[in-house]
């Protein structure tokens, strides 16, 4: 199995068992922005204990999963998935429970990834992403992929909602940085 399969078949599994996601991080940046490579691919999900379940089974004995993976999901913590033979690891990420973090999920946008539509976060929400990491000490990489997407995205980008969301997360500032960079 190639990583490519392997991440497909996580996905797949994600959506055969009902379990509601977006892929976000790099991967978003990079499809709404400029690409670049990545060492793992992050899913917000929005599960319940019995599609999460499910969704192990169908992994099968060829992933690793945390034992107590369930929990750290229903305790609103990070858990992942990892294709043992590809070394393929899925971060998977809860909903966090704010008033931004709901909106950003149901402003899911579609794009073609691995065969197939996937949903992602929007250009707005991966770029207000990229910089929350930037502000939590994530480095200059993530204000780059935020640059790119605004670049790349330029006045189809709802600047308004970036704006103010911005504000709203505390970084208004990397806002301001990110726009003066792509309007020169």
């Amino acid at each position: 199995m190639t990583a490519d399969q392997a991440l497909a078949r996580v996905l797949d599994a994600l959506e055969d068992a009902g379990i509601a996601y977006m892929i976000v991080g790099s991967w978003a940046s990079g499809v709404h922005g400029e690409p670049r490579a990545t060492q793992d691919t992050d899913v917000v999900v929005q599960a319940s204990e019995g599609p999460f379940r499910g969704f192990l089974q169908m992994l099968g004995p060829d992933f690793y999963t945390p034992a107590k993976a369930w929990d750290a999901l229903a305790s609103g913590r990070a858990t992942n998935v990892i294709h043992i033979e590809t070394a393929v690891k899925v971060d998977l990420i809860p909903v966090r429970d704010r008033a931004y973090s709901r909106l950003e999920f149901s402003r899911r946008v579609s794009a073609r990834m691995l065969g197939k539509l996937r949903p992602f976060a929007s250009p707005e929400d991966a770029l207000l992403s990229k910089l929350e990491w930037a502000q939590r000490g994530g480095g200059e990489r993530h204000v780059e992929d935020a640059i790119g997407v605004a670049s790349v995205q330029g006045e189809a980008l709802d600047w308004a909602y970036v704006r103010q969301w911005g504000e709203v997360l505390g970084i208004g500032e990397l806002v301001r940085r990110v726009e003066d960079a792509v309007r020169g």
